[in-house]
C-alpha cells in the first residue's frame, strides 16, 4: 500500500509540475486513504487539500434521500 500512496502522491506532483495553471483530484474509498495520501504530499511539499471526515453516503439523511429514490424510480417499491 506504502507504494501506491508514494506512487499516487508522485504521479500528483508530475502533474502539478508539468501543468502548472490546472487542477486535479485525488478520490479515495476511504478517509484512511485520504490521510494517508495527504501525509505523502506533504512529505513531497506539495500543496493541496484534503477534504475527508464524515462519509456522506451513510449518514441518516442521505440514507433516506436514496430510499426515497429508490421508491420513485421502482414500480414494485
Amino acid at each position: 500500500m506504502d507504494d501506491e500512496i508514494k506512487l499516487v502522491a508522485s504521479q500528483a506532483g508530475n502533474w502539478l509540475r508539468n501543468n502548472p495553471e490546472e487542477t486535479t483530484a485525488i478520490v479515495t474509498i476511504s478517509n484512511a486513504d485520504a490521510d494517508a495520501i495527504s501525509e505523502q504530499l506533504n512529505d513531497f511539499d506539495l500543496p493541496h487539500f484534503k477534504i475527508s471526515g464524515t462519509d456522506l453516503f451513510s449518514t441518516t439523511d442521505m440514507k433516506f434521500l436514496f430510499s426515497q429514490f429508490t421508491a420513485v424510480q421502482s414500480d414494485t417499491n
